[in-house]
């Protein structure tokens, strides 16, 4: 039991971590700009291609939009579908949830796939304008989120089904995903930071 804990512990943290992680370059994103009405309403609507390619010409921008538009239709695209795969199966398990081995699982295992599918359903909806960075930035956050959610609700359902070896596994796979997805939040501070260094605080 104290096992079981533990992991589910270690796994309930790791997510939260990412997610923490994910909301503090976004967070960072808007010291691109005054912190004024204007300021907030400004980063909302700065596109993709202006903050990227400001001292370019517009037949550059408009290469970069269509390659941006490509990568958000992507992210909304995946996000919905794995979405929707993941809310069907968290409501077959929750149907079987007193049936064997179903009933074996815990709140936690659930609760992941749960928030998972609901993550990357939400995100792509919520954040629905397009060619915006912040909504690039948001559907980003919420695909790694959501899909990092799901991986470790299979992880911890390895915690509640099978033996303590596989349990380690589990741990392992959890501890690399979210070693590698801090990597991939120090890569977003990092862009957001050269931005600011380059010119971002023009915007001001």
């Amino acid at each position: 039991m104290t096992d079981y804990l533990t992991a589910a512990n270690a796994i309930t943290a790791a997510i939260v971590a990412m997610g923490g992680l994910r909301l503090a370059y976004i967070s960072y994103y808007f010291t691109l700009f005054p912190f004024t009405r204007k300021g907030i309403i400004q980063a909302a609507r700065e596109s993709t291609v202006n903050l990227a390619q400001r001292e370019e010409s517009p037949e550059v921008k408009e290469k970069a939009h269509s390659v941006y538009a490509a990568v958000s239709k992507r992210q909304f695209d995946a996000s919905v579908l794995m979405g929707t795969i993941a809310a069907a199966t968290w409501s077959v398990l929750f149907v079987e949830r007193e049936n064997e081995p179903t009933a074996d699982l815990s709140g936690v295992s659930l609760g992941l796939l749960f928030a998972g599918a609901l993550t990357l359903i939400s995100g792509p909806v919520l954040a629905r304008m397009e060619g915006r960075h912040l909504s690039l930035l948001l559907r980003d956050a919420a695909l790694y989120i959501g899909s990092n959610a799901i991986l470790f609700s299979f992880c911890s359902m390895i915690t509640d089904l099978v033996s303590n070896g596989w349990r380690v596994v589990a741990l392992a796979v959890v501890a690399i995903a979210a070693v590698r997805d801090a990597a991939d939040s120090y890569a977003n501070w990092k862009e957001i930071k050269d931005l600011k260094s380059s010119g971002g605080e023009s915007n001001k």
